[in-house]
C-alpha cells in the first residue's frame, strides 16, 4: 500500500493519472526525507559480496525500501490495534513457547525471504537492475528502522539491528540521519541522469568493488580507488611479477585467453596458411611428451653446427682440426646462419638524421639479456654479488647438461671456472658499451663508409681481434641478393673501436664460450629440459612472471608468428567502428595540447612554432595496421618453413624475421608499417620518437580502458589519459630531441632548452622525495631522474585528457551522468577514478624491492604515479574538495604546460 507514496507512486493521482498532485513544499520535504533511505542503504555492503566492497544501490531500490519500512510499521500497528480491539489472549506455538506473538510477527515476514545464493548469482541479479535489494538487506534496513522491533527482541542501543539513526517515512528528518558519503564539493541533490545500460551496470560493479571507502581520497587517492581490489587480490610470493589490473589479473589475461582460443580452434576453410603455421608451432610447443623424447640433443646439435662450445668438450677435443677455430671464425659461422655473436650486431635501421631512409647500422647486441647496468653492478655493489653467482650457476647448469648428454669428460671445477670467465667477460663488455647511454643521441654514432670503418678499426692496431668488415657485411647480405661495396654508408657506434682492447686481452676460448652461451640463452625456452632454466633466468634478471600454465608459456614465446595470430584476433574481436570515436578523442586531446603550447611562457616563438608543427605532423595508428588482410599476411610469411621439428622451426622463424629486416636495405621507410613496432594484441599504448607517431593497439581498447557504449568521462578518464600521456612523450626529456619527422636534431633554441631543464627539475625533485610505497621502512626512494619522462607524460597527459573531456561535455551540452550505486560521485570524480583503477596492483615488499633493485622499468610504482600526477593538478583537488596541505593537494606543484 505504501508504494502509492513511494518515489514513483507519489507521481500518480487517485485515478492513476501521472500528474503533479502534491504541493511543491511537500515534494521538497519528501525528497529530503527519502534521501535518508538512499544514504542508509548506500552504506550497506551487499551480503555475499562484502569482500568485493560492493554497496547496495540506495537510489535504485528507494521505492522498495520506503515500502518495506513503512509497510512493516503499518502492518505491525494494525495487528496491535486489532489485538487490543478484540482483547485476544497471548498465543504461543508448540516448540516455540519462548517466543512471544510480537516476536513471531517479525519472524514470519523475514522467513518469507530466506534464500541461498552464490556470489556470481548475486552479481547477476544486480546486473539485471532488480529494484529490490538482497533479502538480508531488506530485513536489516526495515527492521533496524523500527523501534518496536528492538523493544520486542530487547536489542540494546547500537546493536546491529538497533542503530541510533533510523530512517522513517514519518517523524524523521535528514538532519537526524547521517550515513557515510564521499567527501565532495558536489551537490548530490541536484538533478542528474542515471546510466542504466548493461555496460554502465557492469562498470559500476567493477568500480565499487575496487574502492576502499575507509580511506580519505585526499590523503591517498590510490589507496582509496584501489584498496578494495588490493584486498581481493592479495600479493602472492609465488609470482615475482606484481599482479595488476592491466597485467596478470585482468586485461592481459583476457587477451591471452582470446589468442589461446584462436590457436586451439579447429582449422577453418578461410584460415590463412600463416595461421596454420602458427598453430603448428603452438601445438609442437604444447606436446611435452615429444619434446621430452628429443631432450637437449637438438640444442646441442645446433651449437655443434655453429662452431661448438669449448667448455663442454673433453680435454683436447677443441684443439682437433674439426673445431680448432678463432673466435672470428666462430663469429662468421654464427652470423652466416643469421645468429648474433653477442659482440655487435649488423642490422638495418633508420638514419636518426634522415628518418625516411633505411641504412646499415652496426651496434652491440641490443637485447643483452642481463641489462648492462646490472652487469656492472655485479662488481661494484655487494648486493649484486649473489646475483652474479646466480648468473654463473645458470651457465654451469646448462654446460653440465651438455656434458651429460654428449658423454664428454669435463671436470666440474673446470666448467665452473670457465662459466665465471664468461660472466666476467660479459661484465667487461657491458663497461665498454655502457658509455653510450651517457651521451646525447648525436654523439653516440658516426656515419662512415665500410672502408672508413675499417681504417678506424685498424687504427687501434688489433692483433688477435682483427675483423674484415667488408667481408663480414658482404657475406651477410649476399643470400638476399644485395651487393655491397666498400663505399656503402654505415652508422657506426663509437664504442666499437673501444672494443679492441677488451678483445685483445681476452682468450679466444673465453670469447667463443661467451658467444655460444649467447646463442644457447636465446634457445633455452624451446627445449623441454632447459625451459625451466629460461623461466628462472627471466624471474631473476627480467623480473618476469614464472608462468605455470603451459599454454601461456607457448603463446608468449618470441618465436611465435605474432602477426598472423594478431590478424586473426583482429578479424574476430576488433570493432572497426570504434576507430573513428578513438580518433576523435585523440583530436580533442591534441587540440588541448596545441592550446597549451601556444600559451606556454617558457617556450620562445621559434620553438613554439616548431612544436606546433611537430604536434600537427604527429601520426596516429589505431587498432591495427591498415595492410592487414588474409592475402597480405600470407604474402608476408611466404617462404617461412615450419617443419615437424620444433627447435629447427623456431630457428627458421628467427632467421625469417631477420632476413625480412635485411631486405629493407636502401628502401624508403614504409610509413604504413613504421608505427607498428608492436602487435595489435599488446595491452598498452605507445609513442615512437623516430616516427613521431602514437600507437593505440586494439587490445588496449577493451574495458576497463575503453568501451564506446559507456559515458565519455570513463573513456577520457582511462584511454584518454593514455593518449594524453603518449602525445606528451613527444615533448618529454627524450621526445624533445626528435623533430616532427623523427630526426634526432637540435630543433629547440638553447634558451628554451635551458628553461625546460629548469622546469622539469621540479619533477625530478618531487619524485625523488617520495619513498617507494611498500618500502618506506627501508628508506628507499623513487628515482626521479630515471622516471622523468614518464612523470612528465603522466602529469601533462592527465591535464590534457581532463580538459579535452570538459571541452567535449560543454560542446555537446551533455547531461550529468551517474552510475548505479555510485550516485554520490560526480562524473569529474569518476574521471579521476577511472585512470587510477587501471593501475591497481598487489605486491609484496620483496617483489617491489626486486623491481626497484633491477631498475628495468622507467615507470615509478603506480601509487607514486597517481600521487605525483594528481597532486600536481588543481582540478583533482577541486573535484574531491581536498583542502590545502592534504596529501593529494600540496602547496608546490609541477607542470609542463
Amino acid at each position: 500500500m505504501y508504494n502509492i507514496y513511494c518515489f514513483a507512486g507519489r507521481k500518480y493521482d487517485k485515478n492513476g493519472n501521472a500528474v503533479e498532485w502534491w504541493t511543491q513544499e511537500t515534494i521538497n520535504k519528501y525528497e529530503e526525507l527519502a534521501q535518508c533511505f538512499v544514504e542508509q542503504y548506500n552504506s550497506y555492503l551487499v551480503p555475499g559480496l562484502k569482500q568485493s566492497k560492493i554497496y547496495v544501490n540506495g537510489r535504485l531500490s528507494l521505492g522498495e525500501n520506503i515500502g518495506d519500512s513503512a509497510g512493516l510499521v503499518a502492518a505491525y500497528k494494525a495487528y496491535k490495534n486489532r489485538k487490543a480491539r478484540l482483547n485476544e489472549p497471548e498465543l504461543r506455538l508448540q516448540g516455540l513457547e519462548d517466543y512471544s506473538d510480537d516476536q513471531l510477527f517479525f519472524m514470519s515476514f523475514t522467513q518469507l525471504f530466506c534464500e541461498s545464493a552464490m556470489p556470481q548469482h548475486i552479481l547477476q541479479q544486480m546486473m539485471q537492475l532488480d529494484v529490490h535489494p538482497m533479502p538480508e538487506t531488506r530485513i536489516r534496513g526495515s527492521y533496524s528502522n523500527f523501534p518496536e522491533f528492538s523493544k520486542v527482541y530487547n536489542c540494546s542501543a547500537e546493536k546491529r539491528m538497533n542503530p541510533e539513526k533510523k530512517a522513517l517515512l514519518v517523524a524523521a528528518t535528514c538532519s537526524q540521519i547521517a550515513f557515510a558519503a564521499p567527501k565532495s564539493n558536489y551537490d548530490t541533490h541536484r538533478n542528474y541522469k542515471l546510466c542504466t545500460t548493461q555496460n554502465c551496470v557492469n562498470e559500476a560493479l567493477r568500480i565499487s568493488g575496487y574502492i576502499d571507502r575507509t580511506v580519505d581520497p585526499c590523503d591517498n587517492f590510490y589507496k582509496f580507488a584501489c584498496g578494495g581490489w588490493v584486498k581481493n587480490n592479495p600479493a602472492n610470493m609465488s609470482y615475482p611479477e606484481i599482479s595488476s589490473v592491466l597485467g596478470r589479473s585482468s586485461l592481459t589475461q583476457k587477451t591471452l585467453e582470446k589468442l589461446k582460443e584462436i590457436l586451439e580452434d579447429a582449422p577453418k576453410l578461410d584460415d590463412t596458411l600463416s595461421l596454420e603455421k602458427a598453430r603448428k608451432l603452438y601445438n609442437m610447443c604444447m606436446d611435452t611428451e615429444e619434446l621430452k623424447k628429443i631432450g637437449i640433443s637438438a640444442l646441442r646439435e645446433v651449437v655443434r653446427k655453429n662452431g661448438g662450445w669449448p667448455m663442454t668438450m673433453s680435454p683436447g677435443e677443441w684443439e682437433r682440426k674439426e673445431y680448432n677455430r678463432t673466435w672470428q671464425q666462430v663469429s662468421d659461422i654464427l652470423q652466416n646462419n643469421v645468429f648474433d655473436n653477442g659482440l655487435y650486431r649488423i642490422s638495418i635501421t633508420e638514419d636518426n638524421k634522415e628518418s625516411d631512409i633505411n641504412i646499415i647500422i652496426a651496434i652491440v647486441v641490443p637485447n643483452s639479456y642481463v641489462s648492462r647496468h646490472i652487469l656492472i653492478r655485479f662488481e661494484k655493489d655487494s648486493l649484486f654479488l649473489e646475483k652474479k653467482m646466480s648468473y654463473k650457476s645458470y651457465i654451469e647448469t646448462v654446460a653440465n647438461m651438455f656434458v651429460e648428454d654428449s658423454g664428454a669428460y669435463v671436470e666440474k671445477d673446470a666448467i665452473s671456472q670457465e662459466a665465471l670467465d664468461v660472466v666476467n667477460f660479459e661484465i667487461e663488455l657491458a663497461k665498454v658499451t655502457t658509455e653510450i647511454t651517457n651521451l646525447t643521441i648525436d654523439k653516440i654514432n658516426n656515419s662512415l663508409t665500410i672502408e672508413e670503418l675499417q681504417q678506424a678499426y685498424d687504427a687501434q692496431r688489433p692483433e688477435k681481434s682483427k675483423i674484415n668488415w667488408f667481408y663480414r657485411i658482404q657475406r651477410l647480405f649476399a643470400p638476399e641478393g644485395i651487393k655491397i661495396n666498400s663505399s656503402e654508408k654505415l652508422i657506426v657506434p663509437k664504442f666499437l673501436t673501444s672494443l679492441v682492447p677488451l678483445l685483445e686481452r681476452t682468450p679466444s676460448r673465453t670469447i667463443i664460450n661467451y658467444m655460444q652461451w649467447n646463442l644457447i640463452r636465446a634457445l633455452l625456452p624451446y627445449t623441454e629440459r632447459t625451459e625451466k632454466i629460461a623461466v628462472q633466468l627471466a624471474v631473476d634478471f627480467k623480473n618476469k612472471i614464472p608462468e605455470f600454465s603451459r599454454w601461456k608459456r607457448c603463446l608468449q614465446k618470441d618465436a611465435n608468428l605474432h602477426t598472423a595470430i594478431s590478424q586473426e584476433y583482429a578479424k574476430r574481436h576488433v570493432q572497426l567502428e570504434n576507430k573513428q570515436d578513438i580518433s576523435d578523442m585523440i583530436t580533442d586531446i591534441a587540440n588541448v595540447v596545441r592550446g597549451q603550447i601556444r600559451a606556454s611562457t617558457w617556450m620562445d616563438e621559434p620553438t613554439k612554432e616548431a612544436s606546433l608543427e611537430k604536434l600537427k605532423s604527429m601520426g596516429k595508428q589505431i587498432l591495427l595496421p591498415n595492410w592487414f588482410s588474409n592475402e597480405a599476411i600470407d604474402k608476408y610469411y611466404n617462404g617461412l618453413a615450419v617443419t615437424s621439428e620444433y627447435l629447427q622451426s623456431v630457428i627458421n622463424v628467427f632467421r625469417f624475421k631477420f632476413k625480412k629486416i635485411l631486405g629493407k636495405l636502401r628502401k624508403p621507410v614504409d610509413n604504413s608499417e613504421k608505427g607498428w613496432l608492436v602487435e595489435p594484441t599488446s595491452v598498452n599504448a605507445y609513442y615512437y620518437p623516430t616516427s613521431n607517431e602514437i600507437v593505440i593497439p586494439a587490445a588496449v581498447t577493451q574495458s576497463p580502458v575503453y568501451d564506446k557504449n559507456r559515458p565519455a568521462f570513463m573513456n577520457y578518464g582511462a584511454l584518454g589519459v593514455f593518449v594524453g600521456h603518449e602525445i606528451n612523450h613527444g615533448f618529454d626529456n627524450l621526445g624533445r630531441k626528435y623533430d616532427k619527422n623523427g630526426n634526432a636534431v637540435k630543433w629547440w633554441t638553447q634558451e628554451t632548452i635551458n628553461k625546460y631543464e629548469e622546469l622539469v627539475q621540479c619533477f625530478v625533485d618531487q619524485y625523488n622525495s617520495y619513498l617507494v610505497p611498500g618500502l618506506e621502512q627501508s628508506k628507499i626512494y623513487v628515482n626521479g631522474r630515471l622516471s622523468l619522462g614518464e612523470n612528465i607524460a603522466d602529469s601533462a597527459g592527465l591535464v590534457a585528457a581532463y580538459k579535452a573531456y570538459k571541452n567535449r561535455k560543454a560542446r555537446l551540452n551533455e547531461p550529468e551522468l551517474r552510475l548505479q550505486g555510485l550516485e554520490d560521485y560526480s562524473d569529474d570524480q569518476l574521471f579521476f577514478m577511472g585512470y587510477t583503477q587501471l593501475f591497481c596492483e598487489s605486491a609484496t615488499p620483496q617483489q617491489i624491492r626486486q623491481k626497484e633493485l633491477l631498475q628495468l622499468d622507467v615507470h615509478p610504482i603506480p601509487e607514486a604515479r597517481i600521487r605525483g600526477s594528481y597532486s600536481n593538478f588543481p582540478e583533482f583537488s577541486r573535484a574531491y574538495n581536498c583542502s590545502a596541505g592534504k596529501g593529494m593537494n600540496p602547496e608546490k606543484k609541477c607542470a609542463l604546460w
